[in-house]
């Protein structure tokens, strides 16, 4: 009798646990943030010296390594006496592992200080390894004396060289640019 008891026990228990795993698995497996961070910075740093830091008021990673700035980023870029040779600002942000790349989106703004120029777009890519900013969408920098359009830029993460790779609209040339022709 013992032994029937324990039987049916132990039937039972199996019975209730399979309707309980089948549940489980009929789950979607969640692919949402592993963690989130309020507030965060990030240094980068050559030889002991900061180069770049990445500001953000929130940051979400995910399982694959990739990140996501939902509520904005501020990136500064340093020259190597330290002073600020360029930022970067945008809506949202994200970066991606595997491509060692961030995106900007959402009134992208970048802001030379070198040359005292500015770059507005829609959406703009980071390699930190190439050091380079890029983007295929349309642009619009602000220099000096004048204001230059176009689609896509290639462009020194410093913002002290770019690229407009589909020039629109017209420029005012300086004296200087007539003599070096």
């Amino acid at each position: 009798m013992k032994h029937v008891l324990v039987l049916f026990l132990l039937l039972s228990l199996g019975i209730w646990g399979c309707d309980g795993n089948e549940e489980i698995a009929d789950l979607p497996p969640y692919v949402g943030p592993m963690m989130e961070a309020d507030s965060i910075e990030t240094l980068y740093s050559d030889s002991a010296v900061v180069r770049i830091r990445v500001e953000a008021p929130k940051r979400f990673e995910y399982d694959n390594g990739n990140s996501e700035f939902p509520q904005g980023i501020y990136i500064e870029f340093y020259e190597p006496d330290g002073s600020t040779s360029s930022t970067l600002k945008a809506d949202k942000g994200y970066y991606f592992r595997e491509r060692d790349r961030y995106t900007a989106v959402g009134n992208v703004l970048i802001d030379g200080k070198k040359d005292h120029n500015s770059l507005h777009t829609d959406t703009l890519h980071w390699s930190p390894p190439t050091q380079r900013i890029f983007t295929k969408a349309r642009v619009m920098i602000t220099e000096k004396l004048d204001t230059l359009w176009g689609v896509g830029l290639e462009a020194k993460q410093d913002f002290s060289e770019y690229t407009i790779l589909n020039p629109e609209g017209t420029t005012m040339l300086s004296d200087d640019d007539d003599e070096e022709q």
